[in-house]
């Protein structure tokens, strides 16, 4: 006999009344909820449709450090990350680190001096090889003062004890040669603080030292700063210092394949490339490196199409999925200054009906958006069998 397949979304019975549901009878189906709503637990919100998705426009940011807008949520997600590398370690200390601006003619050619000698990590080696430091983890933040504008650093140590004289000494060795020794009362190459000689937890240690980074300073940056043709890291840690002890060990064990190796298995038995004939292969031409000023200027310009709903996870329930749509032609402050206000999520989302969302999108995600297939109960019930009348 052959089957016949029957709506999953079918609510009326044969004779075209409506059919109770599971509560109005008084007990719950053997067979499980009569709609697919009642399996989302009934979820209708703003623009949820019958199939459980919701569209939004997205604002697309910078994800720059320096941007007012962007630094609170790259902040947060790095304090997180940071609380759980912190309980690892044994002592904690904040030194504060800054650069005497009579020694330099801007503090611009100060900040290229630490960098090229590599000041911090210097400081660290010589500080470990006095056993000062427990290990040579560290985590250091970048700032620059308001009126001199000239950079310090925040440097968070695992340590019990470190002598103020001898951290001096060390920091002073970066003193140029050329400018002889320090005269006066002046430091040698700059001051040196005890900034938080005492944590309650790591916690604490972790909001303490990321609060420079997610807010944002009042008087800004400096435009050196803003127009420097390079990349500045507000902060910095040492080598290896995101990984785990699990993590580490798992790298010390696994192999690593060379080119050679990879295209032996992946190119044919009679390839000629330049990877196959054992030749070095050329280095790609670096991109161009925007200023820090033109990044956080295109922020929240663009926009995309989002999309939430709702999918299987890997225990077989139903969690929320976001998937991106597709680019927005238009602008993104064209688009929120004709939306009704109503309509605004928050300062970066707006809420979207379903059949807005082609007249949105550039030519070619619009076509690839009408080419999906229409929904169907095997698509959104991918682990039920098909519900036949031999079935049943």
């Amino acid at each position: 006999m052959e089957g016949k397949f029957i709506e999953l979304s079918d609510t009326t019975d044969g004779a075209g009344e409506p059919k109770p549901s599971g509560s109005e009878r008084g007990e719950v189906s053997p067979h499980g909820p009569d709609t697919y709503l009642e399996i989302i637990r009934n979820i209708v919100d703003g623009t949820l449709n019958r199939f459980g998705t919701e569209y939004y426009i997205q604002a697309c940011g910078c994800k720059c450090w320096f941007c007012p807008d962007c630094c609170l949520g790259l902040g947060l997600k790095l304090r997180d990350r940071l609380v759980e590398i912190l309980e690892s370690f044994q002592a904690l200390q904040m030194w504060t680190f800054t650069i005497d601006p009579l020694l330099f003619e801007s503090p611009e050619l100060a900040f290229g001096h630490v960098r090229k000698k590599r000041s911090l990590s210097e400081l660290v080696r010589a500080l470990k090889k006095e056993k000062y430091l427990i290990s040579k983890r560290y985590f250091y933040v970048l700032e620059w003062q308001k009126k001199t504008e000239m950079p310090h650093w925040h440097l968070l140590l695992e340590t019990k004890h470190l002598p103020f004289e001898f951290a001096c000494m060390v920091w002073n060795r970066n003193r140029p040669k050329e400018l002889g020794p320090p005269e006066g009362e002046r430091p040698g190459f700059g001051s040196v603080r005890f900034s938080a000689p005492v944590f309650s937890n790591n916690e604490h240690a972790a909001n303490y030292a990321t609060k420079y980074l997610i807010k944002h300073p009042d008087y800004g940056y400096p435009d050196w700063v803003l127009d420097l043709k390079g990349r500045i890291h507000r902060y910095g840690t040492s080598r290896g210092f995101w990984q785990t002890i699990k993590e580490k060990q798992k790298q010390s064990n696994r192999y690593i394949p060379t080119e050679q190796e990879i295209a032996s298995f992946t190119h044919e038995i009679d390839c000629s490339c330049g990877i196959c004939r054992g030749e070095t292969p050329d280095k790609k031409p670096r991109r161009k490196t925007n200023t820090i000023r033109e990044r956080t200027k295109n922020c929240d310009v663009k926009c995309v199409v989002m999309k939430n709903e709702l999918g299987l996870n890997s225990n077989g329930n139903f969690a929320p999925v976001k998937k991106c749509v597709g680019r927005v032609t238009d602008t993104y402050e064209n688009i929120r200054a004709k939306m009704n206000p109503e309509r605004y999520i928050d300062k970066r989302r707006i809420r979207l009906e379903p059949e807005e969302v082609a007249g949105l999108l550039t030519d070619p995600e619009r076509e690839s958006l009408r080419s999906e297939a229409e929904w169907s109960p095997e698509a959104a019930f991918p682990f039920l069998p098909c519900i036949t009348e031999d079935t049943k």
